[in-house]
C-alpha cells in the first residue's frame, strides 16, 4: 500500500509563497519556526520600495482552524532608516497601482498592472500575470508526485490582502508578446 504524506494547510501556504516568489531575485521566503499554535514565515526583500509595498499588500496573518500563520516582511539590513521612513510615507499615500507595480516588478510571473478610471470615483486596478503554470508541493492525490499546478493569479488572490477594485488576471497573449513595452527602464518609483 502506498504511503500518502499529507501537507498541513500552513505548509501548503508556505510552498505557495515560495513558488510565487521563486523567480524574483529581490525576494526570499523562509519558514521561520513556530511557537505553540503560531507558525512564522519571513519574507526577506532586498529593495526598499518592494519591501514597503509587500509589507502593505501581503496577508500578515492567516488562521487555519486554531493555528495562526504570521507573515513578516523584512527589508534588507543595509536600507537606511530615513529611506525606510520615506518609503512608508510613499506607500501610505500610493494607490494600489503603484503598490502592486513596486511589489511585483522583477517577478518572472508578472506582466503588468493597469488602472482604469471608473465612474463616480471607482477606480479599478488590474494586476496581470503571464500565462504560465506554477507548481508547488501539495498533497494533491491527482498528481503522482503530489504537485499542485495553478496560475499566478490564483496564488495572488490567496497571499495578497483582498481590496475592493483590485482584480488579478492572467494575460491571454503568448509569453513572448506580453507588455514588455509598458514597463519603464527604472522599475521603482522616483524618490522625490
Amino acid at each position: 500500500m502506498a504511503r500518502i504524506n499529507l501537507v498541513s494547510p500552513w505548509d501548503e501556504y508556505y510552498n505557495k509563497m515560495m513558488a510565487f516568489f521563486k523567480e524574483d531575485s529581490d525576494v526570499t521566503v523562509l519558514y521561520d519556526g513556530q511557537e505553540d499554535d503560531t507558525k512564522y514565515i519571513k519574507v526577506l526583500v532586498d529593495h526598499p520600495e518592494k519591501a514597503t509595498a509587500l509589507e502593505m499588500l501581503l496577508n500578515k496573518e492567516k488562521d487555519f482552524g486554531g493555528i495562526k500563520l504570521i507573515v513578516t516582511v523584512v527589508p534588507a539590513d543595509d536600507i537606511p532608516k530615513d529611506i525606510a521612513r520615506d518609503m512608508r510615507l510613499w506607500a501610505e499615500n500610493a494607490k494600489y497601482y503603484g503598490l502592486y507595480r513596486s511589489a511585483l516588478i522583477g517577478n518572472a510571473n508578472f506582466a503588468t498592472v493597469q488602472e482604469i478610471k471608473g465612474m463616480l470615483g471607482f477606480d479599478a486596478t488590474f494586476v496581470v500575470f503571464k500565462k504560465k503554470v506554477i507548481q508547488y508541493y501539495d498533497d494533491n492525490i491527482g498528481d503522482l508526485n503530489g504537485m499542485k499546478s495553478t496560475l499566478a493569479e490564483d496564488i495572488a488572490r490567496d497571499i495578497f490582502t483582498t481590496c475592493n477594485g483590485v482584480f488579478f488576471n492572467t494575460d491571454t497573449r503568448e509569453v513572448n508578446e506580453t507588455h514588455a513595452g509598458n514597463i519603464s527602464a527604472s522599475p521603482y518609483p522616483c524618490r522625490c
